[in-house]
């Protein structure tokens, strides 16, 4: 029985019964070593009556072997992979060896997970235990972690406890956690009194003391006092190392190296072990030994510890000389087929300076994990063959392979170590470190730097290579404002025979910069050819990137398009890693053209997946979104929460747009100086291109304050701009602007007539119906606030409908709006429409979950519970609805 431990008890229980009524949940138990965590894991398990066990344990010395944890907690569920979707199929079967390598496709191999958890929950509800995932290789913990973020509705618990402090960090951001506290005396008491019944009075309360509420601590103690020993002064889980190398003492040589080679080993096989510590004179008179003094346990031809601790006690009780010489017995008793990478790190333990032979096998071992997916562990086994490398060239070699390795797999800071503790002279090698070093800067957002490495490499480089070096270059070069380094670019790149793209894209950039180039509609169909040149086949990250050049000019419809092809192209390539910018670019373009209902729903799956595979820029450029729909709703605390996080970044021009999006929630409330300061602030300090968006508030809150003097550069800045680029959209927000300042209806109406998108329409409207309501036109005027007030329902802007509604009932009348609450598609989770929507095209629920990340089996819950909000109830209807609403251009 646990004692103490009620509340948690409590929690597991209720996390087990939600699991059977087909909810699926996940926890992250936190706390010291001995603390009780795997006890409740334990209870966990005992208790999952009717339901599919799956469990996995991080072990130290297992760390280096990719998907050992996977391979431990499904391994016995691999036959049921080829009833997955087929790219996912391919993908997990790479990874754990039973298929052919594919260079690891990382996020698929957790979309895999996922849909095989959710394939065995179909059964019987699953609970997922992992113990001690800081242990977990990389590999294993990120598609655990990943499979956990998007479970939903499988019937799946997953339990993960995570020793802290004492273990490696492990980031289980966006997973509920509860940190393990210590007994409270009464408890303490409890179990003492079951380890040591004789124990009383003041040397009971001592251990209870000495123990630090660290319940395998507590047993320690009270064992050794209640074998009449005394417990000494150790604390907590030193107690326990404490007496760990209590019974080594009493244990002979023989049998000490067993328990060592035991510690070293990360097979658990007890044939294993034993071969290793024949080597010593040690056998199963040892074994037996230990596992008497509740040291180890065997079953089922393996043997482990009682306790993790027990076994760092144990390896690190040892003298050095001790660990090398288990390590290199363990090293000769792996030596059969299939054994090759264990081989190697136990020789490479065992290696106490250079050795090229164990450099070798090292980096045979970092080959095979990364042709298998294993880029975190393939730039490990690289690390440290360069390490043991006996010569310079084969030293900068591994120590590149390492740093590319790592660089792939996501770890963009020890990737640039690596590359700083490389020392290269070798000089195709070193073109290939600034090549990794600029593409770390271009993903980290260091423009100026990745300019700089860019140019180096392509003037070492040929004329082909160059030319795309250069085109990378214009991109950093604009990122940062570096318009001297564009036109530098420029010509170089002119000199090139495949220059003109790079050409291109600088004469893009510096116009964009360029105050004194007046007409870039010229320069349209050059954007467009870039794009659709970039979207066929080339590069995902470079496509993405390449999509904010047609935002910047005012495309925003074939912004939009540019960003629905790459998000569909991530959706089908399961390229998890960029489809959070896709869906940042996508949301963006759907925002500004008041495709509201769409962007929020392209925004929180994007944010979803930013957490999950740790896209921290993504995370910001969607919170923007959101926070922008947030403001236009009118929901303040929402609003402040995302974008507070967002000028806390530092980013331009996220910090730009988030401005703009606070000073319109402002605007909508009422409070029009906050809106105005707000916005002189920010130009105090910034080019007026980079805040567009915020110049209209701008003007339109000088004029509501009575100074409407603050709103003339806002407004000759848009003007400019407006003129520039040609946009009918943007020359309606100018011609209401200046309309505003000026008082003349004539702007109002050539606004109207350019047209723009609805949520600037609308507010056109709204301003021109106060204006005539004022002026002593009511007919008019009520056309005009009806409309502005029907379109802003239509877009949730909650605020501004209201304002609309005021005016209207100030002429005379109170007009019924119809709006959201008519729209049924409105009624959906934002999760629920995608779901619906990709279902409407005549995709099967794993096509889309493949599409959305989730499991089929929370497809088909968002399903059931979308039909009865839509009224329908077969998917021919859904499909009728859809269509419909895209008719109408709710969407």
């Amino acid at each position: 029985m646990l004692v103490g431990r009620d509340a948690e008890i409590a929690e597991l229980s209720g996390l087990l019964k939600k699991a059977s009524d087909g909810e699926s949940h996940c926890l992250v138990l936190r706390g010291e070593a001995g603390i009780g965590k795997t006890a409740l894991l334990e209870h966990a398990a005992a208790r999952a009556e009717g339901m599919t066990v799956l469990r996995s344990t991080g072990v130290e010395s297992e760390s280096h072997l990719p998907y050992a944890g996977l391979h431990l907690l499904l391994g016995r569920h691999f036959d049921r992979i080829t009833a997955l979707p087929e790219p996912q199929a391919r993908a997990l079967s790479a990874a754990v060896g039973l298929g052919a390598p594919e260079g690891g496709r990382q996020f698929l191999v957790g979309l895999a997970v996922l849909t095989l958890l959710g394939d065995l929950a179909a059964d019987a509800p699953v609970l997922c235990i992992v113990d001690d995932v800081q242990w977990l290789d990389q590999e294993s913990s990120e598609v655990l972690t990943f499979a956990a973020r998007r479970l939903q509705a499988e019937g799946v618990v997953a339990l993960f406890a995570v020793r802290d402090p004492g273990g490696p960090a492990w980031d289980s951001r966006g997973l509920p956690e509860r940190r393990l506290p210590g007994l409270d005396a009464e408890a303490a008491r409890t179990l003492l009194a079951e380890v040591s019944p004789g124990t009383a009075g003041t040397e009971r309360e001592r251990l209870i003391a000495l123990a630090g509420g660290n319940p395998l601590a507590l047993q320690s103690v009270g064992r050794v006092a209640g074998q009449g020993g005394h417990a000494g002064h150790s604390h907590g889980t030193h107690a326990i190392e404490r007496e760990v190398g209590r019974r080594l003492a009493a244990a002979d040589a023989a049998t000490r190296a067993l328990l060592l080679v035991t510690a070293a080993d990360d097979t658990g096989e007890t044939s294993t072990v034993l071969r290793a510590a024949a080597l010593f004179g040690a056998g199963l008179a040892e074994l037996a030994w230990a596992e008497q003094e509740g040291l180890v346990r065997t079953a089922f031809g393996r043997v482990s510890f009682e306790h993790s601790l027990i076994r760092s006690a144990v390896y690190h009780h040892a003298p050095l000389a001790q660990r090398l010489q288990a390590h290199r017995a363990l090293a000769e008793a792996l030596d059969g087929q299939g054994e090759e990478d264990r081989r190697a790190w136990h020789l490479s333990a065992a290696s106490v300076g250079p050795d090229e032979a164990v450099a070798q096998a090292l980096e045979q071992t970092g080959d095979r994990a990364l042709a298998g997916g294993g880029r975190a562990t393939a730039a490990t086994a690289y690390e440290r063959a360069a390490r043991l490398s006996a010569d310079q060239p084969a030293r900068e070699r591994r120590a590149v392979a390492a740093a590319t390795a790592a660089a792939e797999a996501g770890h963009l800071d020890r990737a640039t170590a690596l590359l700083d503790g490389a020392a290269v002279t070798d000089d195709d090698l070193r073109r290939h470190a600034l090549g990794l070093r600029a593409r770390i800067a271009e993903v980290q957002g260091r423009p100026d730097e990745a300019f700089r490495t860019l140019c180096a490499l392509a003037e070492c480089a040929g004329p082909e290579e160059a030319a795309e070096f250069y085109v990378r270059a214009v991109d950093a070069a604009a990122g940062s404002g570096d318009f001297a380094g564009l036109a530098r670019v420029s010509a170089l790149a002119a000199e090139l025979p495949g220059g003109q793209r790079a050409r291109d894209l600088a004469e893009v950039a510096l116009a964009i910069g360029n105050p004194e180039d007046h007409s870039m509609v010229r320069l349209f169909p050059t954007v467009k050819a870039i794009l659709d040149h970039d979207s066929a086949d080339g590069d995902l990250w470079t496509v993405v990137q390449r999509g904010w050049w047609s935002m910047i000019i005012g495309d925003r419809d074939h912004t939009r398009e540019h960003a629905q092809a790459i998000v569909d192209r991530c959706r089908r390539e399961g390229a998890a890693g960029v489809l959070p910018h896709a869906l940042a670019l996508l949301a963006r373009a759907q925002l500004l053209l008041g495709r509201h209902r769409e962007a929020r729903a392209a925004a929180e799956e994007g944010v979803a997946l930013a957490d999950a595979t740790g896209h921290h820029e993504a995370s910001l450029q969607l919170a923007v979104a959101l926070g922008t729909l947030d403001a236009l709703a009118g929901d303040e605390a929402a609003c402040r929460t995302r974008l507070d996080r967002v000028l806390d970044g530092g980013l331009s021009p996220y910090t730009a747009w988030a401005t703009a999006a606070l000073s319109l929630l402002d605007l909508g409330l009422g409070r029009h100086e906050a809106a105005l300061s707000r916005m002189e602030q920010y130009l105090a300090e910034h080019h007026p291109m980079g805040a567009i968006e915020g110049l209209p508030i701008m003007v339109e809150a000088a004029v509501r304050t009575g100074r409407p003097e603050r709103g003339h550069r806002a407004a000759a800045e848009l003007r400019r701009w407006a003129d520039r680029v040609g946009r009918p959209w943007l020359l309606a927000v100018a011609e209401r602007c200046d309309a505003l300042l000026s008082g003349e209806a004539d702007g109002f109406e050539r606004a109207l007539a350019l047209g723009g998108e609805p949520f600037d329409r609308a507010q056109t409207q709204l301003l021109y119906g106060e204006q005539l309501r004022r002026t002593g036109a009511p007919a008019r005027s009520r056309v005009l606030l009806g409309a502005a007030a029907e379109s802003f329902e239509r877009l949730g802007a909650a605020p501004w409908a209201a304002r609309a509604r005021t005016e209207l009932r100030a002429t005379g009348v109170t007009v019924a709006v119809s709006g959201a609450e008519d729209d049924p598609l409105e009624r959906l989770t934002p999760q629920e429409l995608q779901t619906v929507q990709l279902v409407a095209q005549g995709l099967t629920n794993r096509q889309v979950g493949a599409r959305l990340f989730l499991s089929p089996r929370t497809v088909g819950h968002h399903l059931y519970t979308a039909f009865p909000k839509l009224g329908v109830t077969s998917r021919t209807q859904l499909a009728a609805l859809i269509a419909d609403d895209r008719q109408t251009g709710r969407s």
